[in-house]
């Protein structure tokens, strides 16, 4: 009598660690996109914080910028003053030429309201759509179309 695995329990235990492989990768990859959505998030509060501190130093007003603007770049008379370090979206999405997370001044452009939005990989997480059906009422018209902004921060 031969010793030794047969031709089909090879393969039925292979199949097995194939198919607990698979689930495993995709509750890694489900957590990864939430975990990177909750810190989208939170990047964004703390920006709306600083904003909060900016305005009350600034007759009311926030930062004025013309069309939407990255925060890391359009926000810099944020640092250090109200905000140590304006966040990056921990994965920017590779079709959004300027990537991450977005400020603008609402229409009619004034000083007094502002929305702040960001891209959530896990659609799920978001609050909105850049059709006008989101908390800022903001409709995304220029620059590349294909991103779908679906969280919003106005400001309170």
């Amino acid at each position: 009598m031969k010793k030794g695995f047969t031709l089909i329990e090879v393969l039925v235990a292979a199949t097995i660690i194939v198919v607990l492989a698979s689930v495993a990768i995709a509750s890694y990859s489900t957590a990864s996109k939430n975990s990177r959505d909750a810190k989208r998030k939170a990047d964004l509060a703390n920006v709306a914080a600083a904003l909060e501190l900016y305005r009350a130093d600034n007759s009311g007003a926030y930062i004025l910028v013309s069309g939407a603007q990255r925060v890391d770049t359009g926000l810099t008379a944020l640092e250090p003053t109200y905000i140590n370090d304006l966040p990056v979206d921990p994965k920017p999405i590779s079709s959004q030429a300027a990537g991450g997370y977005k400020y603008t001044n609402m229409l009619p452009p004034t000083a007094y309201k502002y929305c702040l939005f960001a891209v959530m990989e896990n659609v799920s997480n978001g609050n909105g759509t850049t059709d006008g059906n989101n908390p800022c009422g903001y409709i995304h018209n220029s620059g590349n179309p294909s991103i779908n902004y679906n969280y919003f921060i106005p400001n309170p």
